[in-house]
């Protein structure tokens, strides 16, 4: 999923365990929330500075499914959402 506004990936996805994000933003402390479907945190992460370089997030040995990645960054208007599945291996 990209978001025009943004130039936001998440990918690949469907995964087994590693997403990549990656962006085409200008440098900003930017911070990551992944949350399972009934709507608990599974995972944070910030970076300061992002680049927009890859981004790898391990969500090897959660259980499969589908998880939302919220990513919000002081160079965003708003933040991004994107749904994304994990699948086993």
């Amino acid at each position: 999923d990209i978001r025009p506004d943004a130039d936001l990936a998440l990918f690949p996805n469907p995964t087994t365990g590693v997403f990549s994000l990656t962006a085409r933003l200008p440098q900003g402390n930017t911070e990551l929330e992944i949350y399972d479907t009934v709507g608990r945190v599974v995972y944070t992460a910030a970076q300061p500075n992002w680049d927009g370089s890859r981004w790898e997030i391990d969500l090897s040995g959660r259980m499969p499914g589908i998880y939302l990645v919220r990513v919000g960054s002081d160079v965003l208007e708003k933040p991004v959402i994107f749904k994304a599945q994990l699948q086993a291996e």
